[in-house]
Formats: structure tokens, C-alpha cells, sequence
């Protein structure tokens, strides 16, 4: 009896260790690396190289540093801006490089030598992508990520809101944010994200990575319990209760032993809470499904099936190349398409766009002057100094309207030797928390000062005296903004109007005719023209500056049915998907049936065969030209 009640007890001690050891496995660690892929990455960094190239080795020694810790960490690659020019302001330009696995370092260098910085930052949309696509098994990973840039959103995004919404809730450990240049309204921007690194020279980067690995050694990097640790330590290593030497009571207790039930089911029937899920090992590292997309590689394996004119007929450069169809699309089942479908049994193809020029007025058919372009004069610039005593020499740069209002513009300034001009001394003027100019170490002196990139604005003979505080408060202009079409015109952008606010701020919205040029104070702004499909702009308005955003001449669509089809789907082709932005009613009144449209690809969806059981609906695409007439039948 006691032989037995020793072996119940022996399991009830290794039932007890198995639960305990379930408790402890702990989910593995993943890192995303979110890359800026804009254009502005190939700027020089620290006068050495590329700022790209910068960000790659910062991206290889923080992933060797952090396998140095452990080994079994999942790295993944998410880039922006990479794929499309910065000239398309193409803010759907998102894409994940390389997705989550161990031992990847040599793939991700790999994949890193292969990019180069392209276009714009949708940082928001990439934020968002990696909330739905990259971070989803929470049950079995925690998850941090990484950001490294050298700028801000400028596609209108929202940061904060997406972090807020989508990421704040799936993300175990706070993210970083490694910036490439020193440049302090960035901090303000990605407050709300994680913690702010500059890592500006070569210097700052085994800092950076070790404050990094730091950080994550001691609680989201640490090496985790396993499941297959615990079933290796079950089967080949039980708790040493289970290790003595049964056979050896079996010679004082027999008698008892026969006289209870026979305990063979006790000896051979494994615990039930020994039984633990098996995961096969080559199963641990399968990314999990990518989610469904809505980007058109979908739409054009759909239409191979269906045998419909692809997109790719339309001859335009934003027509989406084969290099979209991704890893992660060509591995996973291609979702279902939720677009409308087109009945591939129509007995005939619907009838091609004609395109017709636009009659153009007599006031917009005389001759343009050629006139060379007007190089503005270097302005005199006003500026007070105030000095105020202390143990160092240094220099404030202060930029203000003279009525009391201060900017907080960081643009880089350049003191040169006035009687030279060589340049001396390079820095950016950021400010603190409450907008103050941060102090310059500058040896006294008589300077030049310069903004690179403006040539009309130079202040010579500024003068700093040792020991002292040397503030320079520099009166500045207001910007201005105004809009022109982008071919050669004498026609004014009578057509449009846009709406003016400054970006990521609650404030004042400004409306602005694009016949008229306005003055506004240094800052970022968003501006939204009320075309057709709408425009979005995201533009840096600095003192002194004219700033003329260009567009492009509309042209027109002209649906021709003299048959009413009721309210038929305009999309227009935004990046790299197609969205809905009018429902035009086509009731056989022509006049009725003509928009004004940007010029670029479209689809139009609408119901054949109307009101019948046969009823089908119908995709046909068409583009409009600037200054041209696009005549559109739709089959009915």
C-alpha cells in the first residue's frame, strides 16, 4: 500500500512540475524593421555615403547584437517609398521585404543591397499594413518594432491614430525610432509611436544598438521556454521522483501490491496532463496566411482566368508591373476577389473609347512668351541682437515676423567667413520643447550667414563676441503658394480651389482659388484641390519662399448612351488599387452624361441588361488625356 501511495504521489509531483512548466513557456520575440525607402534616403549621411546605406548597417548590427543575446528572435522587413518615384506621390507604396524567421541576417542583407530609396513616406500606411499583415499571431509571439528614417509623414497620414487604433494594443514592448538626422520637430511627431534615437554620425550607431539591446535583453529578448524544451525535459529527463528504484519495494510488499487492484494501467498509461499539443518543429517558424489585399495583382489574376482585357493594356507608367505579384501573394492562395465580376459570356467586346480634342477658345490659342525665368534679388534682411554674459561663446538663431510670433522652422544654416566665404561652420537650427532656439558652440567671429537652397537670403557681418549669449532674432517673410498647370499655358487654374491647413494640427482651414496667390506662415500644410478624383498635396511652406504646385490640364469624359442605365461606378486608379470617387447617373441626356476628370486610367462599373434575370455587371476601362474629349458607350 505504501508503494502505491508512493507512486501516486510521485505523479501527482509530476503532474504538478508539467503545469508549472506550461505556465512558464513564454511566447518568442519578433522584430519588425520598418524601413524609409523615400527619396530623401539618398542624401548624404555624415559626409559619408548614403543615408540608405546608413540605415542598412544600423539594421545588420542591431540583428547580429541581438542573436548575440539569443538566437531564436524573427526578424522581418517592412519598406516604404521604395517602389514608385517620388514625382507620383504614390502613398500606397508599402511593402514587406522579408517576412519573420530565424537566422535571417544574411537574407536581410541580402534584400537591404537590392532596394533604393525612391519615392514619398506613407509612414501612417505602412504603420497600418503592419498591424493587419505582419503582427497578427499574438498567441504565439510578442512583438516589437523599429522605425528607421530620416523625416516625417508626408502623405497626410495620421500616426497617431493608426498607433492609437491598431498597433498600440499588439505591440509587447515599446518601439524605437532611429533618425538620421538631428532634427528636433520629429521628436513631436513620433511621441506618440516610441522612444526617439538620433543617430546622426558613425559614432552614434553601437550607442544606439546597445541602448536597443539593452532595453530588450531583460525582458522581450530573453531566451523563452519552449514547448519542445518541455517535452524533451518530460521524456528524456523526468523530475527525479520518478527515477528511484520501484523494483525495490516490490520485495517487502508484495502481499499488498496483489492484494490491490493490479496497478499495471497505473505503470503503463502515461498522465494525462503529461500530454502536451504537439508542434512540429518545422511548423514553429511558417508565417501565418497573409491577409487578404485589395491591390490589383488580385484583380489581374482574376482577369487572366476570365480572359478580360488586363490592365496592363492601358498604356501608362502607373499600370502595376509584374514585380507586385509579392513572396507572400505568390506562396499564399489568392484571396477572393470581392470587385464586381464581368460576365466573360457576352457576345461581344464593349466599344473602345474615342478620343476627340477639346475645341479650344480664341482667348487660350495665343502665342506664349519666352521669357527667361525672373531670379529674385538678394533681399536685405532686418535682425536685432541681444547678448546676455556667460562662461561660453554662443550663437541663437531666432526667426520671427517682428510682431511678436516665432517660428519653430529647422532649416540648416551655414556661417561662412565674410571675406572668403568659405564655409566655417554647418548646423541645423532645432529648438527645445518650448520653441527656444538650441544653443551653437560658434567661436567668435564675423560670419556670413546662409541657408543652402535659398539664394536670396545671405545676412553679412554677423558678429559674435566671446563670453557672451549671441542672440540673432531675423525678421522673416511669410511663404507664399500659388498653382499653374504643369504643361506650358497661358490659361489660368480657373477650374479649381483648394483647401489650405497646416498639417497633423487642429486650425484654421484656408480657401484658396487657384487663380490667386496667397501668404502663409512657415510650416507644413496639407492642401486638397477639389478636382475630380481629388488631389492631396503634403508641401513645406518657408519663410521668404513661393512655392507653385503644379497640375495637370483635365480632360473630359462623355458618355454617349441614348438609353438610360440608371447610376453606373467611376473608379479612378490611386497607387496601386483602383478606388470608387463618383456614381454618375446615365438617363440618354449627353449634356448630363460629361465630367470634367483628371487626366489617368479609370474603370467604370455598371449593370447590363437591367431589370432582366440575365443582369450582369459589366467593367470597362477607359482613359482620359489632358485637353481631350474620352466618347464612352456602355453596352447596355
Amino acid at each position: 500500500m505504501r508503494v502505491l501511495t508512493f507512486i501516486l504521489l510521485c505523479i501527482l509531483l509530476t503532474s504538478s512540475w508539467v503545469v508549472k512548466a506550461q505556465q512558464q513557456i513564454e511566447k518568442e520575440p519578433r522584430i519588425l524593421i520598418l524601413l524609409d525607402g523615400s527619396s530623401s534616403m539618398r542624401n548624404s549621411w555624415a559626409d559619408n555615403g548614403q543615408r540608405f546605406d546608413a540605415a542598412g548597417k544600423i539594421i545588420t548590427e542591431l540583428i547580429d547584437s541581438v542573436y548575440k543575446v539569443n538566437d531564436q528572435v524573427e526578424f522581418a522587413l517592412r519598406v516604404y517609398g521604395h517602389q514608385h518615384p517620388a514625382q507620383d506621390n504614390n502613398c500606397f507604396d508599402t511593402r514587406r521585404e522579408v517576412m519573420f524567421s530565424k537566422n535571417n541576417l544574411a537574407q536581410m542583407t541580402l534584400r537591404l543591397d537590392a532596394l533604393n530609396p525612391y519615392g514619398v513616406s506613407p509612414i501612417a500606411l505602412s504603420l497600418k499594413e503592419a498591424a493587419e499583415s505582419d503582427i497578427i499571431d499574438l498567441k504565439r509571439y510578442k512583438y516589437s518594432l523599429i522605425l528607421v528614417t530620416d523625416g516625417g509623414e508626408s502623405c497626410g497620414g495620421d500616426i497617431c491614430a493608426v498607433v492609437e487604433e491598431l498597433l498600440r494594443k499588439k505591440i509587447d514592448f515599446r518601439p524605437y525610432i532611429v533618425s538620421l538626422i538631428d532634427y528636433a520637430p520629429l521628436r513631436k511627431q513620433y511621441e506618440c509611436l516610441g522612444e526617439y534615437l538620433v543617430v546622426s554620425k558613425d559614432s552614434d550607431i553601437p550607442v544606439a544598438v546597445g541602448k536597443i539591446v539593452e532595453e530588450y535583453k531583460s525582458t522581450f529578448i530573453k531566451p523563452a521556454l519552449t514547448k519542445q524544451m518541455i517535452e524533451k525535459a518530460i521524456v528524456n529527463k523526468p523530475p527525479s521522483a520518478l527515477k528511484m528504484n520501484i523494483p525495490a519495494f516490490q520485495v517487502t510488499a508484495e502481499k499488498e501490491i496483489q492484494a490491490v487492484e493490479k496497478p499495471k494501467p497505473v505503470e503503463k498509461k502515461e498522465p494525462e496532463l503529461l500530454v502536451i499539443e504537439s508542434i512540429p518543429a518545422d511548423t514553429l517558424i511558417v508565417e501565418a496566411p497573409a491577409k487578404k489585399s485589395n491591390i490589383v495583382v488580385e484583380e489581374r489574376v482574376r482577369e487572366k482566368e476570365k480572359n478580360i482585357e488586363k490592365i496592363s493594356s492601358i498604356n501608362t507608367p502607373h499600370t502595376l508591373p509584374q514585380k507586385y505579384a509579392t513572396e507572400a501573394v505568390t506562396q499564399a492562395k489568392v484571396p477572393e476577389y470581392t470587385a464586381p465580376v464581368v460576365d466573360v459570356h457576352k457576345p461581344s467586346p464593349p466599344p473602345k473609347p474615342i478620343y476627340k480634342p477639346v475645341k479650344l477658345t480664341a482667348s487660350s490659342t495665343k502665342p506664349i512668351e519666352n521669357k527667361p525665368p525672373v531670379v529674385a534679388p538678394p533681399k536685405k534682411i532686418d535682425y536685432k541682437i541681444e547678448r546676455e554674459e556667460a562662461k561660453e561663446t554662443t550663437v541663437e538663431i531666432f526667426f520671427t515676423n517682428g510682431k511678436g510670433k516665432f517660428y519653430e522652422t529647422a532649416p540648416k544654416l551655414v556661417l561662412s567667413d565674410s571675406k572668403t566665404g568659405k564655409e566655417l561652420h554647418t548646423f541645423w537650427r532645432t529648438v527645445n520643447a518650448v520653441g527656444s532656439p538650441d544653443p551653437q558652440n560658434i567661436p567668435p567671429g564675423i560670419y556670413k550667414l546662409t541657408i543652402p537652397g535659398k539664394d536670396n537670403f545671405a545676412i553679412n557681418n554677423l558678429e559674435v563676441l566671446p563670453n557672451q549669449k549671441n542672440k540673432f532674432l531675423i525678421e522673416v517673410a511669410n511663404a507664399s503658394l500659388r498653382f499653374e498647370y504643369a504643361h506650358p499655358t497661358n490659361k489660368a487654374v480657373v477650374e479649381y480651389a483648394a483647401r489650405v491647413k497646416k498639417a497633423l494640427q487642429r486650425g484654421q482651414v484656408h480657401k484658396q482659388l487657384c487663380t490667386q496667390e496667397l501668404e502663409y506662415e512657415p510650416d507644413n500644410y496639407h492642401i486638397e484641390l477639389n478636382t475630380l478624383p481629388r488631389k492631396h498635396f503634403n508641401v513645406d511652406l518657408e519663410f521668404g519662399a513661393i512655392v507653385t504646385i503644379k497640375i495637370d490640364r483635365p480632360g473630359y469624359l462623355q458618355v454617349t448612351n441614348s438609353e438610360t442605365l440608371g447610376q453606373v461606378q467611376l473608379y479612378y486608379q490611386h497607387g496601386d488599387r483602383f478606388e470608387p470617387f463618383y456614381k454618375l447617373n446615365v438617363n440618354g441626356n449627353q449634356p448630363q452624361q460629361k465630367l470634367r476628370l483628371m487626366p489617368g486610367p479609370y474603370k467604370v462599373v455598371y449593370l447590363q441588361n437591367r431589370g432582366k434575370p440575365n443582369a450582369t455587371e459589366m467593367v470597362q476601362d477607359f482613359r482620359v488625356k489632358s485637353d481631350m474629349i474620352t466618347e464612352l458607350y456602355l453596352k447596355p
